[in-house]
């Protein structure tokens, strides 16, 4: 039995041992921690590799302090298999054991606590002083000054790196809000190498760093951080700086700027100082626009990589900011007179904070000087001095000496027509090269010193000495200051004298009336050495050469009849026919000086040659038909003229005034064709000649009343004529929408009080209108000019208040100071004829309410007046206002004579009050009674204009019985007639007059 018992406990102690080795043959495998580096308070992920059974619960120790418990761990797996989780308890940092136990088995691994990464100033971090470029351009390099306090840093690993915005945000995100361990690799990594830099501080350092590659409009941060020698994980860090790295100033075409060139090739390129630039665009995208003096955009472009928005716009004569993209727009620049010089359009875009990204500087705006009046000591002259004002004879001369030159200048003499051309230059604020001057100058010098001339040989005329001086632009000079320093005058001048001063014994024609088509005799004798010229030139002509202050030979004798170099005595039988046309003549004898010029002459012999012209019908001349298709007609338009004539006639077309100095003066063909030809391109073909059928089609470009005129051409005179064919030109005004005329336009208000003010507010758009005006009419006075043509003067003659010429933006109050319907009109005159309107808006308009007041008017009844007869004269007084008028008062006058004067309290508007005054005749004469209402104007009323009233009567004597009339009721009484027998028994009444008051008596 007890060898039965051993048997069974060796068995058991076998089957026991066998299960040891089988328990220690399938142990806890290793385990596996994620992460395997932590930060207080992270989750730490518990990964197992088991494969016994049977499966068991397997518990996890954490610095021998349970964190959790899982009962049910999947022992079949061969791979690691994450069996639960547990946060880092508040440890410090360092390395702790961590413990998987099932309670036959266990495995133990470290986890490594590590710091998290805290924000620190820079002080913390042992960073004394730190300076660097907050924006650098791309390619550029920029410079880190670094200062440290080494007793800090010394203690720490203290690295600096540059990490760009998104992966220092993801840094930021993923592992420091997150409170995940940060190692410096992961720093490092992200940071900006091959486009950046890190480095270790170890002291006080200059850093310069390169910005190479792509990174255009990329933000760095500076990030200098602390590594821990716990698996070099980072505890402390700061970013208390960003690197913004800008891309570089790129010049581009306007058209990759998206500028349309064909709209901006409109832009003023020239403008004269004090004028207006125009700059036209259309762009596709946001851009900005400066006007820069040329030698400062040269010094800005010097430092374009650092160049900003505001710098350009600090600088520039004009700019506009951010032009709106994809649309059309006329910019207006207002050019300061004293911004004369060469000027660049810029056009550029910017990067973030307003740098200059790409740009174009193309385009060049040349701002030139008008001559402008100065002094004398101005320019750098003292005086400018001549010897005398006037040259009188051939071969004088006149000494100009400019002295006290401290600079140098010029010096023109002109003559007057260039001076005119000049002043009217300047007049109108022109510019003016100096080669423009120079070459068109009497003379012209350059001095820097004191300087004599001598001026001869100087042809008549008066002349004016101009001293100025030059500013260059565009390698041009032009005028800018000018003295008009003195002037003078050179005389030739005709002289006239006798025949016999010419050595002439005899000069005469054969008659002093001719009728053209005859021959003229001119018969001429002379004595001794007679050496002289005659001309026959018509009288008019003669007398305009005589005014000017010499007579050139040549332009005397131009195409007209003459002789030169006579010696001897001569007859010349001179045909009129095609010669001499209708006109006053004179004959002109004279000799000439050694410079061509007249000299002495005698006009005495003087005839005429009679006109042949006669206005007859048009079927006198041979007319069958002479239609125009339209009496009035626009400028520009196609007129149609239908002729049809039995004989060859002449047609020209002028202007009334024209045709009226033609047939009064010169009755001739050749005259009527040049009038006609000379009226300012006012038709394209504006003479025919004409036999049979024939249609025409012209158009006259100029407004003005035309004469058709046919004529017959007898010899180059005019013959028989007819000029009942009339037309007018005008320019058709046209009515159009206010968009059409401006790009802005308001009346505000519409409806006021007498007094009161309207605000006028317009945009010109010079695209639109060359001359864009505007004026408040009266409606009434509007209606009456308004028509097929108005005339800009009449507009303005007739207007409360106008303005023309608007070329900037317009903000005006305008006082309504008359009641009534009021249009505003906006309207623009043509260009070349600028008093007609072209376009008009008038649609717009303003009522005026006029102001409760009185209107106080008088009339003065007629009256019969005897001598010496009271007489009651009634005035009459009427409010035709719409207000009460307080007190005023009513005087009566005669002959201009105050007589009398009443009160009247008050009259109400509508109301009306009669006076009477009591006057009494001195004399029977007429006199002139007037009355006047409010006479010291005391009562504000709407019209002032209508207080007087007057009237004329006329005093007869008395009759007899009149004088014995005591009431004046124009009977006599029986008391009247005792006191007249009364006076008759005292002598004081003749018997006929007594007799004539009985008979009154009789009359009762």
């Amino acid at each position: 039995m007890r060898r039965e018992v051993d048997r069974m406990k060796g068995k058991l102690l076998g089957i026991a041992l066998v299960l040891l080795l089988a328990v220690q043959t399938v142990p806890v495998t290793a385990i596996n921690l994620n992460p395997s580096n932590a930060t207080v308070g992270t989750e730490v992920e518990v990964q197992l590799n088991a494969s016994y059974d049977p499966c068991g619960s397997v518990t996890v120790f954490f610095n021998g302090q349970p964190q959790f418990t899982n009962d049910s761990v999947d022992c079949n797996v061969l791979s690691y298999v994450t069996i639960g989780k547990f946060k880092v308890p508040n440890v410090p940092i360092g390395n702790y054991s961590v413990k998987a136990d099932n309670g036959t088995s266990n495995n133990t691994t470290l986890l490594y606590v590590v710091p998290a990464a805290q924000e620190k100033s820079l002080a913390e971090l042992g960073i004394t002083s730190f300076q660097l470029n907050e924006t650098v351009r791309y390619g550029e390099s920029f410079r880190i000054i670094i200062g440290v306090n080494s007793s800090i840093v010394g203690r720490m690993n203290i690295t600096l790196a540059l990490v760009n915005n998104t992966n220092w945000g993801w840094i930021k995100t993923n592992l420091i809000d997150k409170s995940l361990a940060l190692y410096n690799t992961t720093i490092l990594s992200n940071a900006t190498p091959p486009y950046g830099v890190n480095k270790s501080i170890g002291g006080e350092t200059v850093w310069n760093v390169t910005v190479a590659g792509n990174l255009s409009n990329e933000t760095y941060y500076v990030v200098f951080f602390n590594t821990t020698t716990l698996n070099n994980t980072v505890d402390l860090y700061n970013v208390s700086a960003t690197v913004r790295v800008i891309p570089p100033a790129v010049p581009k075409s306007l058209e990759n700027m998206g500028i349309n060139e064909s709209w901006w090739g409109n832009t003023t390129k020239n403008v004269t100082e004090g004028g207006v630039a125009k700059i036209y665009i259309n762009a596709s995208m946001p851009v900005n626009i400066a006007i820069v003096k040329n030698e400062t955009w040269q010094s800005l472009h010097g430092n374009i990589s650092v160049l900003k928005k505001d710098k350009i716009f600090a600088e520039a004569l004009w700019y506009k900011e951010n032009f709106k993209n994809n649309k059309n727009e006329t910019l207006t620049v207002s050019v300061p007179v004293s911004a004369v010089g060469e000027y660049r359009i810029v056009v550029f875009n910017t990067t973030d904070y307003d740098y200059v990204y790409y740009y174009n500087c193309s385009t060049m705006l040349n701002v030139t000087p008008y001559p402008k009046s100065a002094t004398l000591s101005f320019l750098g002259v003292s005086e400018v001095s001549l010897n005398k004002t006037e040259m009188k004879a051939i071969g004088d001369a006149i000494e100009m000496y400019i002295s006290g030159v401290t600079k140098c200048v010029h010096v023109a003499v002109v003559n007057s027509s260039i001076y005119d051309w000049m002043k009217g230059a300047i007049d109108s604020k022109l510019n003016m090269t100096n080669e423009s001057l120079a070459v068109n100058a009497t003379r012209y010098l350059e001095i820097c010193s004191p300087d004599l001339t001598i001026l001869s040989g100087i042809h008549p005329g008066v002349y004016y000495v101009v001293v100025y001086n030059n500013t260059s632009v565009a390698d041009r000079e032009w005028i800018n200051y000018y003295n008009v320093a003195k002037n003078f005058a050179v005389y030739y001048p005709p002289r006239s004298v006798p025949l016999s001063s010419l050595n002439i014994t005899k000069l005469e024609v054969n008659g002093t009336s001719f009728s053209y088509g005859s021959t003229i005799g001119l018969t001429v004798n002379v004595t001794g050495s007679a050496n002289f010229n005659i001309v026959i030139i018509r009288e008019d002509e003669w007398e305009e050469l005589k005014a000017e202050p010499g007579i050139f030979n040549t332009t005397l004798i131009g195409n007209r009849w003459n002789s030169i170099s006579i010696t001897g005595n001569n007859t010349w039988p001179i045909p009129t026919l095609g010669t001499l046309y209708p006109a006053s003549y004179v004959v002109v004898a004279y000799n000439n000086t050694t410079q061509d010029y007249v000299d002495y002459y005698n006009d005495s012999v003087r005839f005429t040659v009679n006109p042949i012209a006669q206005k007859v019908s048009l079927d006198a001349l041979g007319v069958v038909v002479l239609d125009l298709d339209k009496e009035v007609a626009r400028v520009g338009e196609n007129i149609t003229l239908s002729a049809n004539f039995t004989r060859e006639l002449k047609v020209v077309v002028m202007n009334e005034t024209n045709w009226t100095t033609v047939i009064t003066r010169y009755p001739n063909d050749n005259d009527a064709r040049n009038y006609a030809a000379t009226m300012y391109n006012s038709v394209v073909q504006n003479n025919w000649t004409i036999n049979g059928s024939r249609i025409i089609e012209f158009n006259v470009s100029s407004p003005d009343r035309y004469i058709v005129i046919v004529y017959e051409n007898v010899s180059g005179a005019i013959g028989k004529y007819n000029d009942d064919i009339r037309f007018q030109v005008i320019v058709a005004a046209q009515s159009r929408n206010l968009t059409d005329l401006v790009d802005y336009f308001s009346v505000d208000p519409r409806s006021v009080k007498q007094g009161e003010s309207v605000t006028i507010s317009l945009r010109p758009n010079s695209t639109k209108l060359v001359h864009t005006n505007v004026a408040i009419l009266n409606k009434s006075d509007w209606d009456q000019i308004r028509g097929v043509s108005i005339s800009k003067s009449a507009i303005i003659s007739r207007a409360l208040w106008s303005k023309i010429n608007v070329s900037t933006d317009l903000v005006e109050k305008v006082t309504m100071t008359t009641p009534g319907t009021f249009v505003v009109l906006v309207y623009n005159n043509s260009s070349q004829f600028y008093d007609y309107v072209q376009l008009y808006n008038d649609s717009t308009t303003v009522e005026v309410t006029p102001l409760a007041q009185p209107d106080l008017t008088v009339e003065i009844a007629p009256v019969t007046a005897v001598l010496g007869k009271p007489v009651n004269v009634t005035v009459t007084v009427k409010n035709l206002g719409n207000a009460t008028a307080e007190a005023f008062k009513v005087a009566f006058y005669v002959n201009d004579e105050k007589k009398e004067e009443k009160n009247v309290s008050s009259l109400a508007a509508g109301a009306n009050t009669t006076l009477t005054f009591i006057w009494t005749p001195q004399a029977a004469e007429n006199y002139t009674l007037k009355a006047v209402v409010d006479p010291d104007d005391n009562v504000k009323e709407s019209d002032e204009e209508n207080n007087e009233a007057s009237t004329t009567v006329e005093v007869i004597a008395a009759e007899p019985w009149q004088s014995y009339d005591g009431n004046n009721d124009g009977k006599i009484d029986t008391n009247e007639l005792i006191n007249a027998i009364q006076d008759w028994l005292e002598n004081k009444l003749s018997t006929n007059d007594l007799i004539e008051v009985i008979q009154k008596w009789l009359e009762r």
